[in-house]
């Protein structure tokens, strides 16, 4: 029987490419916007099943100047801020969408559909936003970015990346 494939689903990739994303490594894409890097990964795990995926979608976005400014000076960075994307519905809960290798195809059309929506209702909107330096300084120092604890280190960088050297 063969895997039924999210990550490989032309439909989901016309979808993505739409919306200027290229595949890049085998479960992710990516696209390039204002010198970051934004990504979106489809991860998934069969939680102990046979002939079973459970899909998650993570969400992050990468920043090559903080990574290159953080091994200038040999410390530590991350240089990715992200979430899955279940995080980001009202629900606000790791949310996963189960595919069978005996799906219908149109039970599958169904689940990509979905996801879809959720990339573009809340992964769209949550790169676009940190994919701008002072927002990412604002939510870090208003907490929003609380779970994104190893960020905090990034901080100054974030800081003079956006001319602010007072810090």
């Amino acid at each position: 029987m063969k895997q039924k494939s999210i990550v490989y689903n032309n439909y989901l990739e016309r979808h993505l490419v739409s919306l200027g994303f290229k595949r890049k490594g085998g479960d992710g894409f990516i696209r390039e916007f204002n010198g970051v890097q934004q990504i979106i990964n489809f991860l998934y795990s069969n939680q102990n099943e046979h002939f079973v995926r459970y899909y998650n979608i993570y969400v992050g976005v990468s920043y090559p100047k903080v990574i290159e400014i953080g091994r200038q000076l040999e410390c530590y960075t991350v240089g990715t801020i992200g979430t899955t994307i279940g995080y980001l519905t009202h629900e606000k809960t790791y949310k996963t969408w189960k595919v069978t290798d005996v799906i219908s195809d149109t039970d599958l059309k169904m689940i990509v559909d979905d996801m879809y929506r959720c990339i573009v209702d809340f992964a769209i909107p949550y790169l676009g936003r940190y994919s701008v330096t002072s927002n990412i300084i604002n939510d870090m120092e208003s907490g929003l970015l609380i779970n994104q604890a190893d960020e905090l280190h990034n901080l100054p960088i974030f800081y003079y990346l956006e001319g602010e050297k007072n810090h």
